[in-house]
């Protein structure tokens, strides 16, 4: 209670220094927790998918030392999936920019074409509804799977939008499912809606169209580095026989490619706001521990 009380009389009688304190340790509070809200929900929070720890993407090796990486090609992907002994399934993605028109003003929209297996590979399970098979991918059906966000802010949260036709890129689709607010896939967290990719039987042979996103989840009891062994070697294999040089492959987990650039980043800003905080509290405290020393009786 006496430190309180000296510490309250120091505070009065030095009101410049109350606010200069009090506004540095606001500044590094207030950092502290901006920062470690992204760091949290980039780097500790657990990613939404089912046992996330097993999820891998895969990548076409561009260096013949293996250290770079580009997106994969559809053949790939048929091939990986067909061949592979590492993975349970492969699913794959590419871009899909939309225009929604019909009711309400037209709106441009992120969107993903997607592979049918995707949701069963990643482990996601619709809010509502439900996701596309794979037999429908195959199909070209006209069907698509919105986030949160889209059903929030077009259908105003209401169950009616299942069943509902939305015109994208002129053509009608069915809402026939709705995504959690927290999924979210790459390459951003702003994919607004998912169809299928409804890849034809050229398209499967195309070894040149670099715009792919592969994901895979790993066998119970198969190793990373077990996978990029086997993977490098597979795709060594299957590409002699289309392109010159063959490539190789190159296996990442998820939680990095999803962190991307930003880790280091955001591990930097972590550690200067706790610097700021640690000198605001150094600054605010030294003052108040310069007290006369006591005096002993002898």
């Amino acid at each position: 209670m006496n430190d309180l009380k000296f510490a309250f009389r120091q505070l009065l009688k030095n009101p410049g220094f109350t606010t200069v304190a009090v506004l540095t340790l606001a500044l590094g509070i207030g950092s502290n927790t901006a920062i470690f809200s992204a760091f949290d929900a980039v780097l500790i929070r657990p990613l939404p998918y089912a046992d996330a720890s097993r999820l891998v993407m895969i990548w076409d090796e561009t260096s013949r030392s293996g250290s770079s990486k580009f997106f994969s090609t559809p053949a790939e992907w048929n091939e990986w999936r067909r061949s592979n002994t590492v993975f349970t399934d492969i699913a794959a993605t590419d871009p899909g920019q939309v225009t929604l028109s019909g009711e309400g003003d037209p709106e441009e929209l992120p969107g993903r074409r997607v592979t049918g297996n995707l949701w069963t590979v990643l482990g996601a399970q619709p809010l509502l509804g439900r996701v596309f098979t794979e037999e429908e991918d195959k199909q070209g059906m006209r069907v698509a799977v919105i986030s949160y966000g889209l059903w929030q802010r077009r259908f105003g949260g209401s169950r009616d939008a299942l069943g509902r036709k939305i015109i994208l890129n002129d053509i009608a689709y069915e809402v026939i499912g709705v995504m959690p607010r927290e999924f979210y896939f790459m390459p951003a967290r702003d994919i607004d809606v998912w169809m299928p990719t409804a890849w034809s039987a050229e398209h499967l042979t195309q070894w040149w169209w670099h715009d792919v996103h592969c994901v895979a989840r790993l066998k119970p009891g198969v190793t990373l580095e077990q996978a990029r062994e086997s993977m490098a070697a597979l795709n060594l294999r299957v590409s002699a026989q289309h392109v010159d040089p063959p490539r190789g492959a190159v296996v990442t987990p998820l939680r990095k490619e999803l962190a991307g650039k930003t880790q280091t980043s955001l591990i930097v800003l972590m550690g200067a706001s706790a610097g700021v905080l640690l000198i605001a509290w150094r600054n605010f405290g030294t003052p108040f521990a310069r007290r006369q020393e006591p005096i002993h009786l002898n």
